[in-house]
């Protein structure tokens, strides 16, 4: 109660105390989110929109981060929802306290499951059958695993049998673990270290996963300036103002998807019912939501939608999202119609029957693009997977988008071709859209797939690149537009729009784009894109 009250009366006050100049916000930061890349990625978003530094001057532990937040050495300090934090702010280290991120807990048994839970998505339930087939458990006796416990168990009126049960009083999950696979027992862990592997888990396999009811929120809190006149509190408060922005909880829904499974690497707090929009065409008295990437990042969406709206007296609003957040929005009836290149993904949603008349309506290239000197000779491969081999067998840093967009599923498949799972210091994930990653590739002088049409457009910004690699048919990036199966009817205006895709005129406006302003178009048609379906 202590702990909701905290976050009903506390906010921040970013906008009333603004920053006349740049600040480094110092931040003492959980292990996981470090180690995972995301804690870079989501600075760098903040750094970008707002010209301030962010630095991790701790990391680790919840006892390893608390210490230098309580000497003065940082400005901002995030970790799981616990006793921990909330004493800093009860003792005057910390103020405004609020949840901007969550986690999940997985259930990890012996593979051989005795209590039959595999593929269950109800926690309680796997718990109830874990307990009635008299299987072992093991309990983390950390508050966050135990509070969690302890709430599945209040669900159904359940408890833990002593003669069954074992508790591990350890800060450190991978004893749990250790006990569990000794015990051929059930237990409580973390989704991340228990999934990316580095946590030794011999015998054991995942079990239940996905239930809200396993996720635990994260905290962000910031010095308490009474204690610390010094402390860059405006700056740090602005940061975790961020973190709880709608833009900001949307790309949290969307990253890390494909780097262990499909699933975000965290949660988001909450999802905004509204959606903020890229791009506004026309005036009518009725809105069409269009949600894709480049196309409408390079204004090949701005000039067919102009047309449409002025035949349909329309609206046209533009969703700026990859193809994976893309058909998200349309499966959450928060888009009407998605712009993508992700097959596999459309004829799922297709398949599952909550998206309808999928529509080719044209195509792209992707070029690998890299250092003017290619030091490990990607011109030279035959192929695209020989060329991604060339780069991973040199280490030479390799960005990828890692965003569930369309290019990087088409990146991953690619590895995945070339017999190599990417990780390691050269290969970094940038968490953001296709021209971003690109501007950063010439600043970092690194290896990139990017798709030609951003290419032709950036290309004099991006001086230190040069195309390396193209031409494999595996690179071919084929467009279609789906709508959402309750806009699919003949006078719905998503089927209205798909359609119109595919007349005569937009096919010649996506034919000709780029010409003018480029020397080159950027798109191909429908036509032609067929030949690689």
């Amino acid at each position: 109660m202590f702990l909701a009250g905290l976050f009903a009366t506390t906010t921040f006050a970013a906008e009333d105390a603004p920053v006349s100049q740049s600040q480094t916000v110092r931040c003492a930061v959980i292990g996981g989110m470090v180690e995972t890349g995301f804690w870079k990625a989501v600075c760098q978003r903040f750094e970008k929109a707002t010209g301030h530094k962010v630095e991790v001057v701790a990391s680790g532990p919840k006892r390893v981060i608390a210490l230098p937040f309580q000497e003065g050495k940082a400005d901002l300090i995030t970790m799981h929802a616990s006793d921990t934090i909330i004493n800093l702010v009860a003792d005057g280290y910390a103020v405004n306290p609020q949840p901007w991120l969550k986690n999940d807990l997985v259930i990890v048994g012996p593979k051989a499951d005795p209590a039959r839970i595999r593929g269950m998505t109800d926690a309680a339930d796997a718990m109830n059958k874990i307990l009635v087939s008299g299987s072992p458990f093991v309990v983390h006796s950390s508050v966050g695993a135990g509070q969690v416990l302890g709430d599945l168990l209040e669900t159904k009126g359940l408890g833990l049998r002593p003669d069954r049960t074992t508790f591990v009083f350890s800060f450190q999950s991978r004893d749990v673990l250790k006990k569990a696979a000794e015990k051929q027992a059930y237990t409580l862990v973390g989704r991340i270290p228990f999934l990316n592997g580095k946590m030794p888990n011999p015998g054991l396999a995942l079990m239940v996963q996905g239930d809200p009811q396993l996720r635990r929120p994260y905290i962000v809190a910031v010095a308490d300036r009474r204690r610390f006149p010094t402390a860059h509190a405006e700056a740090a408060a602005r940061l975790a103002e961020f973190l709880r922005f709608e833009e900001t909880q949307e790309w949290i829904a969307s990253y890390g998807r494909g780097q262990l499974d499909d699933k975000p690497l965290f949660f988001p707090v909450t999802l905004p019912d509204r959606v903020s929009y890229d791009g506004t065409y026309g005036c009518g008295p009725k809105a069409l939501v269009v949600a894709t990437g480049s196309p409408g990042e390079l204004g090949l969406l701005q000039v067919i939608a102009e047309k449409f709206t002025k035949a349909e007296n329309v609206t046209v609003l533009w969703k700026k999202a990859g193809s994976g957040r893309s058909l998200e929005l349309l499966h959450d009836g928060k888009a009407d119609v998605a712009m993508v290149h992700a097959p596999e993904a459309e004829n799922k949603a297709v398949a599952e029957g909550w998206a309808a008349r999928r529509t080719l309506i044209g195509s792209n290239e992707f070029f690998l693009v890299g250092p003017a000197n290619d030091p490990v000779g990607v011109r030279s491969a035959k192929n695209a997977p020989e060329a991604y081999r060339k780069i991973a067998a040199a280490g030479s840093r390799f960005l990828s988008r890692g965003d569930n967009s369309g290019t990087h599923k088409k990146e991953l498949a690619i590895w995945k071709k070339a017999g190599i799972v990417p990780g390691g210091s050269w290969y970094v994930t940038t968490g953001d859209f296709m021209a971003a990653t690109l501007r950063r590739a010439n600043a970092e002088k690194a290896y990139f797939m990017t798709d030609s049409s951003t290419w032709v457009v950036l290309r004099d910004e991006v001086p230190n690149l040069g195309v390396l690699f193209r031409g494999d048919p595996l690179l071919v990036n084929v467009y279609h537009a789906l709508c959402r199966k309750g806009a699919s009817s003949p006078d719905a205006l998503g089927a209205k729009f798909v359609e119109f895709l595919t007349e005569p005129e937009s096919q010649q406006i996506l034919r000709d784009f780029g010409k003018e302003l480029f020397g080159e178009r950027l798109y191909r048609d429908a036509g032609y894109a067929k030949k690689f379906e």
